[in-house]
């Protein structure tokens, strides 16, 4: 999918126009009446200085963390008939600076979406297993975030710390027993959901072979995927863990550098085909090309953790293939918090 990066004649008008006089909300809500397309902010400070407009600075930009908090805390707390309301009051409350459209996209950034309302059963779980569950198993269970767990227990009033940690009694039986049973087996024992069972191996590098792979890949990518270990592990330990966006745990890891410009690289020095049957070639061909995208990816920054949703909307963005290090860094900058400046990715 090809990147939004073309603005239409409207569009370079408005900024004309306006680019001097808005603040940043207002003329990413301007350009997002008129094409439909969210810009960012570095996108339409390059269109500005391609066009030769200038102004002194870009006020009232950047959301602050607490600003996020809010947003994530009145779309947990919001029903769809109360949402526009709540946001409004918070707006009017909290941040008059800010728009109900610049609100909206600001969530929409983040991954924060609209939680289905909590029900009698849900309430009814969360009472009867707050004092034995830990909160990111019943986070898990209820199909929501720990945001939203915390917010609900502070309403129907339980007292009490919640438990969030695993002990060194649980690590022990995970680590004894995760080859020879499963993670909701291993769940039932330590009453935890089994997807907290899959993060806490992966947090100690616990990994199971799959017994179906076998030795058949799709392509020559799937192929290096496969036999890419080391790298992932060392990007996992320079992210801690955790989503270098947003703090919280990770489900991928991004390539900075786009593996397929790496791939192309390595295929077109070998005089490789890329549609090789790399099923039906010989190892020393399977060898070459390992070795060569190990040492041709090893030239740029190791990868980065991210959630899911994170992941996905970076790609909207920038599209999906020949990404850079460099549009990475300029989306990270729609999430304050991000912690790429604390990270060693080399």
């Amino acid at each position: 999918m090809a990147r939004p990066d073309s603005f239409s004649k409207e569009e370079i008008e408005f900024i004309r126009e306006n680019y001097s006089s808005m603040s940043c909300d207002e003329l990413m809500n301007g350009l997002y009446k008129i094409s439909g397309v969210t810009r960012s902010v570095q996108s339409i400070r390059s269109k500005a200085a391609y066009l030769n407009v200038k102004k002194e600075n870009m006020r009232n930009c950047s959301y602050t963390p607490e600003e996020d908090e809010l947003i994530a805390d009145v779309y947990e707390m919001s029903d769809e008939g109360s949402l526009e309301e709540n946001i409004r009051t918070m707006i009017s409350e909290k941040m008059p600076h800010r728009t109900y459209k610049s609100v909206q996209i600001r969530a929409a950034r983040l991954g924060i979406h609209l939680r289905k309302p909590w029900t009698d059963e849900d309430i009814k779980f969360l009472k009867d297993n707050y004092y034995t569950m830990f909160t990111e198993d019943l986070a898990d269970a209820l199909g929501r975030t720990m945001n939203s767990i915390y917010l609900m227990v502070r309403k129907i009033g339980l007292k009490g710390a919640p438990r969030s940690m695993y002990s060194a009694e649980d690590i022990e039986f995970v680590k004894e027993h995760y080859l020879e049973m499963s993670d909701e087996e291993i769940g039932r024992v330590l009453h935890r959901a089994g997807q907290s069972i899959k993060e806490m191996r992966r947090k100690l590098q616990l990994y199971r072979r799959d017994p179906d792979a076998g030795t058949n890949y799709k392509n020559i990518m799937a192929f290096i995927q496969r036999h890419n270990s080391e790298w992932k592990k060392r990007s996992m330990e320079a992210c801690g863990f955790k989503c270098v966006l947003t703090g919280e745990d990770f489900n991928d890891i991004h390539h900075l550098y786009a593996k397929n410009m790496i791939l192309d690289k390595v295929l077109k020095d070998l005089s490789v085909p890329y549609d090789l049957d790399i099923n039906n070639c010989s190892d020393d061909i399977k060898e070459s090309i390992l070795q060569g995208y190990l040492r041709e990816q090893s030239k740029y920054p190791l990868g980065v953790c991210v959630t899911e949703m994170t992941h996905h909307n970076f790609h909207v963005l920038y599209g999906f293939g020949n990404n850079t290090p460099e549009q990475f860094y300029e989306y990270a900058k729609m999430f304050p918090q991000n912690r790429l400046a604390d990270i060693k990715l080399q």
